[in-house]
């Protein structure tokens, strides 16, 4: 299907073009081989993919502008990160920077969450003769390290939803969107 970027259409299925996209892209470090030589057709299929994903997976503040637009965006009363209204004429670059990293993941084939059997039990290595098992150390230092900690704990945990990378959602305006909370209680010992 063609990409669509109408400002609130009924056929909309992205906010960022295929030249927004490449912009991005060629500014992006570290830089991919793949990503450098994926045709518009890809990228299209990417941006459209990394659209449905971010669309669907955030509990967004504000107002929909139109009964009739296809994506949650634009919406009414959304400010930048320096406090400043944006028109709901226009899809923000922040919005459009986080679906084009995601299309680079996709596009990529970046593992988006690491979510695997092994990652999630911070299993680093096995070794079959005399059995061994090593575990890989919790890093705890960062918002980041923690925030992974918590999306590998799997659906105990009503967390942001795991199919959205941390570098996407750091890539937006943290006001826009209903942070989760933990359904389980956590107990942090004092030290």
């Amino acid at each position: 299907m063609a990409i669509d970027t109408t400002v609130g259409g009924a056929n909309a299925n992205s906010w960022a073009t295929v030249a927004e996209f490449k912009a991005f892209r060629d500014v992006r470090l570290p830089a991919s081989a793949t990503v450098t030589a994926a045709s518009d057709a890809l990228i299209e299929a990417a941006l459209q993919a990394a659209c449905r994903n971010i669309n669907q997976n955030f509990d967004w503040t504000g107002t929909a502008v139109d009964a009739v637009q296809a994506l949650t965006w634009p919406r009414s009363g959304m400010v930048t990160r320096n406090g400043f209204a944006i028109a709901t004429t226009t899809n923000p670059k922040e919005l459009k920077d986080a679906q084009c990293e995601m299309a680079f993941q996709i596009i990529a084939g970046i593992d988006l969450v690491g979510d695997n059997a092994a990652a999630q039990q911070n299993v680093l290595g096995v070794k079959a003769g005399s059995v061994s098992v090593q575990f890989q150390q919790t890093n705890t230092s960062t918002n980041e390290a923690v925030d992974l900690s918590l999306r590998r704990l799997t659906s105990e945990w009503a967390y942001l939803s795991n199919a959205v990378p941390g570098e996407v959602r750091r890539l937006l305006v943290p006001s826009w969107y209903n942070q989760p909370t933990v359904l389980k209680p956590i107990m942090f010992a004092a030290m």
